[in-house]
């Protein structure tokens, strides 16, 4: 169970977790050679979008939102900024990865009220 301040889940037993945790741990791996195209908010946005069975379209349309957010915009994340000011972060590597990372804790989340 995760208790958040404005929402509460549960999340189901999960089968074959060996699965998932050599691709967390891949990713790990990955990071600790370069920077990842992986933004916490801006990736579960795009994961929850494409969970829900969004189009690519609107789910980086989700994603950008978080990135580009008015208030506590991502893209403004000092680190963030030093890797990533030259280029477009969100791209095929940053769909994979949000997927990759955030697609099976989804699957397996249930809202409580």
């Amino acid at each position: 169970i995760l208790v958040c301040e404005d929402r509460t889940f549960r999340y189901s037993p999960v089968e074959d977790t060996g699965e998932y945790l050599r691709n967390l741990l891949d990713i790990y791996w990955m990071g600790l050679r370069r920077p990842l195209h992986f933004f916490p908010e801006s990736s579960l946005a795009y994961a929850e979008q494409t969970a829900k069975g969004a189009d690519n379209d609107k789910a980086m349309r989700a994603a950008k939102g978080k990135w580009d957010a008015f208030e506590f915009a991502e893209k403004e994340d000092v680190h963030y900024d030093l890797c990533f000011r030259q280029i477009d972060p969100l791209d095929a590597e940053f769909r994979d990865l949000a997927v990759a990372i955030f697609a099976p804790m989804l699957k397996h989340e249930e809202q409580i009220k």
